[in-house]
């Protein structure tokens, strides 16, 4: 049988989607790297999933834009969906607003974000962890549900690293910068607010 399927492939008579195309209402930013179309579900104009720039994705992250099955009827059970074909698939799954990644955010193996989450600029979820609820920005969080572990840096420290943006800087300036990237980040702030 798959030998049949993957003849039909190459033929061109079976369609297959192309899975580099992000669902329509996802987005992500320049630089970002590892994310995949089909670790995004059910994402719909009513909880998109914005994904910042040069933010590091590991592979198995998954991102749920709606997952909650809704708890205050008689049953949790998508009857309108699968019994009756009242309603599309998945459309009865809880609405929470978007999904927001912001910039420079490292996501280790095997998370997953839960829906309505915002994640700060600079954050770093741990590997495995289910984020079920924001994350500020600069902090590390880490298990299931994901819990706060510490900052980055200091409040004085990620104020002026937000204030300083330097995900938008042009790829010659980022490039040009690169040695205060590796050095002490008191020097990389007090040089990259000189200029």
């Amino acid at each position: 049988m798959g030998f049949a399927r993957e003849l039909r492939t190459k033929l061109g008579l079976r369609r297959v989607p192309n899975p580099e195309v992000l669902p329509q209402h996802a987005s992500v930013g320049r630089r970002t790297y590892s994310v995949k179309p089909s670790n995004i579900y059910w994402c719909d104009e009513t909880s998109p999933l914005r994904i910042g720039a040069f933010c590091s994705i590991a592979e198995e992250v998954l991102f749920l834009c709606r997952a909650n099955h809704p708890t205050q009827f008689v049953s949790t059970f998508p009857f309108r969906a699968l019994m009756t074909k009242s309603m599309v698939a998945y459309s009865d799954l809880v609405v929470n607003g978007p999904t927001e990644i912001g910039n420079d955010v490292w996501i280790g193996r095997r998370a997953i974000i839960m829906p309505g989450i915002t994640i700060g600029d600079g954050a770093v979820v741990g590997a495995g962890s289910i984020v079920t609820k924001d994350v500020a920005p600069y902090a590390i969080v880490a298990g299931n549900p994901a819990k706060f572990i510490r900052n980055r840096f200091t409040d004085d420290q990620i104020a002026r690293l937000l204030a300083i943006r330097w995900w938008e800087w042009s790829d010659e300036k980022i490039i040009a910068e690169q040695p205060r990237f590796f050095g002490p980040v008191d020097a990389f702030i007090a040089a990259s607010s000189a200029s």
